[in-house]
This record gives C-alpha cells, structure tokens and sequence, in this order.
C-alpha cells in the first residue's frame, strides 16, 4: 500500500463506500499516509439532478456522474455504463 498511489474502490451504496474509505483512511494513518482528496474523485452510475460533493475526513470530494468521465490508469471511465466502451476507445483513438 505504501507505494500505490491509484486505487479503485468498488461499492453498491454511498454506505458502503463511506465504511471503505473510513477504513482506507485509518490503514493509511497507521503506516504514516493520508489520502490525497483533490486528487480522488467519487464515480457514480446513478443520475444525480446537481452537482454532488461528500466530505470525507473533512475535505470535499467531487462526485462524477452520469455523461461525465474521469482519466485512471490511461483509460477514460465513464458514468454512463452504456457508453462506457465507446468513450474509452474514442479516448484511446485520440491519444495514439
């Protein structure tokens, strides 16, 4: 853990995720790490009508859902599980 510095946390419920990054926080702390909020962004598949922030060890992070996407590991992930596919290839047929 000490040197990954990308992870994907995967949850059914804002619940569920709340409990998973409370956990990752406090294992962070215990070998003298923090979680880098403005860089973590929260992907949802669920349609939200406004933007959406949750406070997470008192910082805000950015909740992405819907048509929007967000850049990990080289791919492009989408919100938008229909579109998913075609916005990582587009994504991989502009870079190349």
């Amino acid at each position: 853990m000490r040197y990954a510095d990308e992870l994907v946390l995967y949850a059914r419920s804002d619940t569920d995720l709340a409990i998973m990054v409370e956990c990752l926080v406090e294992e962070l702390a215990a070998v003298g790490l923090n979680l880098n909020t403005s860089r973590t962004k929260i992907l949802t598949t669920e349609n939200l009508n406004e933007p959406m922030v949750l406070d997470i060890g008192g910082d805000m992070v950015e909740v992405l859902h819907g048509g929007q996407n967000e850049k990990y590991l080289g791919k492009k992930l989408s919100c938008d599980l229909e579109k998913r596919a075609m916005v990582d290839l587009q994504h991989g047929s502009q870079i190349a």
